[in-house]
């Protein structure tokens, strides 16, 4: 069983006590650029806030574009993490379907969401219930994950159907 965050549109009024809660939580300072989750505002109408995360996908576009193969899942919490090891390549970067790895420049690393060991420090913090878990088996019922785990539609078309509306193609093979 992974532990399973999840985002309700819905629900987020674009506070970003998120962000400042993940970005505190890594590097002990406010630097809500350097966070690890993201509130995407006004896209692709205006009043709509998205929080975009690392869904810790089954498919881990990410660990198939790792040359260094430094790309694993945590079994305990099944959180995707990048080892130490990693050779600076930026392939993962590029790999992630919704952009949720980003690179510091300053350290010359890529970071993501890795769950804080368990303890999400954004789901904490999110004071209208617009982040919430759930343990169960990855990949089950949730948009942004279907979006990053094979439905292959435009980000556009994923806000839409996040937000009411069908938003897009259907996948051919659903």
């Amino acid at each position: 069983m992974a532990l399973i965050l999840r985002a309700d549109a819905r629900k987020c009024v674009g506070c970003r006590a998120c962000e400042l809660a993940c970005v505190f939580q890594h590097e002990k300072r406010f630097r809500p650029l350097k966070s690890r989750i993201r509130v995407f505002s006004g896209y692709p109408e205006p009043g709509l806030d998205v929080p975009v995360f690392c869904q810790h996908c089954g498919d881990m576009y990410c660990a198939r574009a790792c040359p260094a193969e430094c790309i694993s899942r945590q079994p305990d919490t099944g959180a995707v993490v990048i080892d130490e090891d990693c050779a600076g390549c930026q392939a993962c970067v590029s790999a992630c379907p919704i952009g949720a790895i980003t690179w510091d420049y300053e350290r010359n690393i890529p970071e993501k969401c890795d769950l804080c060991g368990g303890s999400p420090a954004c789901l904490e913090y999110c004071l209208h219930g617009a982040l919430v878990t759930s343990e169960e088996a990855a990949g089950e019922g949730d948009l942004l994950h279907d979006y990053v785990c094979g439905n292959r539609q435009d980000f556009a078309g994923f806000l839409a159907r996040l937000h009411g509306g069908r938003g897009g193609e259907e996948r051919e093979d659903s």
